[in-house]
C-alpha cells in the first residue's frame, strides 16, 4: 500500500500558503483581521512560513460564540492566520483524496461515490456490503494517518435522506439545511442594520446574498428564500 512522506516541506512552501491565503479570504476580505493581515501580507507569511518550519507555531485563541438555529450550538472560529494553514494543508493532502477517490472507485468498484474534501457517500443495493468497506476503508485510511469519524460512519436507507454538502437529500428532492436557513436569515437582519448604519456597502450586501442563493437553489427553497427576503428592508441613512 502506497504512503506518502516528506510533504511538510511542500504545505510550508510560500507558493502554497499564498495560495492558502487566497483561499482563506474569499468572502472575508472586508473583516478587520483579514484587512490586518493582508495590509502587510508579504511579511506575514513568511512570519507564518519561518514558525511552521521551526516547528514554533502553535494554533491560536479560537473565538467562541453561541448560535441560536434549531438548537442553541457553540461555535469555535479559529484566527485568519490558523484557516491560512488549514488551506495550505488541504492544498497539499487533496491530491492524495483524490487516489483515494480512484481506489474506492476503480479497485473496490464502488460506481455510487461521492466526496467533498473530507465527507464522502457511497450508495449500494446491498446493506452487507456497506457493512463490509467500514474496516477495508479504515485500513486504507490509517496508511495515511486519517481514520473514519466514529460518529458518521452509518448505513441506513436513502428513504431517511442523507446531510451533505449543506442539504439534506432525499431520493427525489432536496432541502436545505434548515440551521443554514437561521443562519442566515440572522445573517441578513445584520447586514440589514450595518447598512442602516453606513457600516457596509450595497457591493457587499448583493455579493453575499447572491452567493447564498446559489447555493439555496440548489434545493427546493423557493417558498423559503420568498418569505425570508420579504422580512428584509435596506435603507441606508
Amino acid at each position: 500500500m502506497k504512503t506518502w512522506k516528506n510533504l511538510y516541506p511542500e504545505i510550508c512552501s510560500f507558493e502554497n500558503l499564498h495560495l492558502a491565503s487566497r483561499k482563506a479570504r474569499k468572502g472575508k476580505r472586508y473583516r478587520r483581521n483579514v484587512y490586518l493581515f493582508e495590509r502587510d501580507l508579504e511579511n506575514n507569511l513568511f512570519a507564518l512560513q519561518d514558525e511552521l518550519l521551526s516547528g514554533s507555531w502553535r494554533p491560536g485563541t479560537y473565538r467562541r460564540f453561541y448560535v441560536q438555529e434549531a438548537k442553541r450550538r457553540l461555535i469555535s472560529a479559529a484566527p485568519y492566520r490558523d484557516r491560512i494553514v488549514h488551506h495550505a494543508l488541504c492544498n497539499v493532502i487533496e491530491p492524495i483524496f483524490d487516489k483515494f477517490d480512484h481506489w474506492i472507485k476503480e479497485e473496490l468498484r464502488m460506481r455510487y461515490f461521492i466526496r467533498y474534501v473530507d465527507d464522502f457517500v457511497i450508495l449500494d443495493n446491498s446493506k452487507k456490503k456497506l457493512h463490509s468497506l467500514i474496516p477495508v476503508i479504515e485500513e486504507r485510511l490509517s496508511a495515511i494517518g486519517l481514520e473514519l469519524h466514529p460518529k458518521k460512519r452509518n448505513v441506513f436507507p436513502i428513504t431517511e435522506g442523507c446531510d451533505f454538502m449543506g442539504y439534506r437529500i432525499l431520493p427525489h428532492h432536496r432541502r436545505l439545511r434548515l440551521s443554514n436557513g437561521y443562519r442566515f436569515q440572522r445573517k441578513l437582519k445584520k447586514m440589514s442594520s450595518l447598512y442602516r448604519q453606513g457600516r457596509l456597502d450595497f457591493e457587499s450586501i448583493n455579493s453575499s446574498i447572491m452567493s447564498w442563493i446559489g447555493h439555496a437553489s440548489h434545493a427546493d427553497s423557493y417558498g423559503l428564500r420568498k418569505a425570508m427576503f420579504s422580512k428584509v428592508v435596506f435603507s441606508s441613512g
